[in-house]
Formats: C-alpha cells, sequence, structure tokens
C-alpha cells in the first residue's frame, strides 16, 4: 500500500504476541493456583500446555525470522519456512490436546465412573 508505514506489520505483531503470552500466562497462574486446589493432575496438564503454548509464541516469530535470513530466494523461502510451519502447528495442536486433557481431568476427578 503507497505511503504505509512499515512499522504497522511489526506493531500489529508485537501487540497480537503480548496478548498471546498474557493470556497464556492467565491459565498458567490459573492452573497452579485455583486448578491445583480442585485437582493436582488436572492443573498440571494445564500448566504444561500454557507453558508450551508460552514457548512456540515467544520462539516461533523468532524462528521465522531467522530463517527468512536464512534462505535465499522466494522458492527458497517458501521451502524452508513450510517444515518450521509445520512442526510449530503439530506443536500447537499437542498444546490444546494438553489443555483438554486437563480440562478433562479436572472435570472428573473426584467422580466415581
Amino acid at each position: 500500500m503507497p505511503g504505509s508505514s512499515p512499522l504497522w506489520p511489526t506493531v500489529g505483531s508485537i501487540v497480537s504476541g503480548s496478548i498471546g503470552v498474557l493470556l497464556q500466562l492467565a491459565l498458567l497462574l490459573l492452573a497452579l493456583t485455583v486448578v491445583r486446589k480442585q485437582s493436582p493432575s488436572g492443573s498440571v496438564l494445564m500448566a504444561a500446555s500454557a507453558v508450551l503454548m508460552m514457548l512456540l509464541t515467544i520462539a516461533y516469530p523468532i524462528a521465522y525470522t531467522a530463517l527468512a535470513r536464512v534462505a535465499k530466494g522466494v522458492e527458497s523461502y517458501v521451502a524452508t519456512s513450510s517444515i518450521p510451519g509445520i512442526a510449530v502447528s503439530l506443536a500447537r495442536a499437542a498444546g490444546f490436546l494438553l489443555l483438554l486433557a486437563g480440562i478433562y481431568k479436572t472435570a472428573t476427578d473426584g467422580h466415581s465412573s
């Protein structure tokens, strides 16, 4: 877009990442305080989810930027970035599965089957 500042995508990325980290930190604190009282095992799963997702939120943009500098040309960049993109997607799925397992464990602790 003519006349637009290249700063806006960077600001948007920082704001988006910061909100993500703050929400994941809130989940971690919730898991280690409130949930822990009800379900210690559910708390561990939820905390693991929060930590994994927080690490991904912080590390992915850094790794993606590093890939952009290493890859030479558009084709190389697309090929090089696809594998880490898939890996991050799988890691995020694992994080959500941990969260769901923690919610399930918390909901079912103390109930006999």
